[in-house]
């Protein structure tokens, strides 16, 4: 077993749309939306979660980018798995600056 850390990890998940890959493999030319339009279940992402973990302890950094980039799935994404793995959530009222004359 060949072990390493790494300074940067990064996880970049595009979606299960498998008709819309399918047709690119097939040489057809699917709108990216086709490919991209997928919005994860909590199961899944927990299906990723052991992965991560291992990754995290060998990174120093790890990023997850979601480019499952239709409607709002990216973001919602995002936040169920921030919440999968412990991490807080910010709310925009802890999202604004505070008030420069209170």
């Amino acid at each position: 077993m060949r072990c390493f850390a790494a300074p940067i990890a990064v996880f970049r998940l595009h979606g299960r749309n498998a008709e819309g890959w399918l047709r690119q493999l097939r040489g057809e030319e699917p709108a990216v939306r086709e490919k991209y339009d997928y919005l994860y279940s909590e199961a899944e992402l927990r299906e990723f979660l052991p992965e991560i973990g291992r990754i995290r302890a060998e990174a120093d950094e790890v990023f997850i980018s979601f480019n499952n980039n239709n409607r709002d799935y990216p973001v919602r994404n995002a936040l169920m798995l921030k919440r999968l793995l412990g991490q807080p959530i910010r709310t925009p009222a802890d999202a604004r600056p505070p008030d420069l004359f209170a």
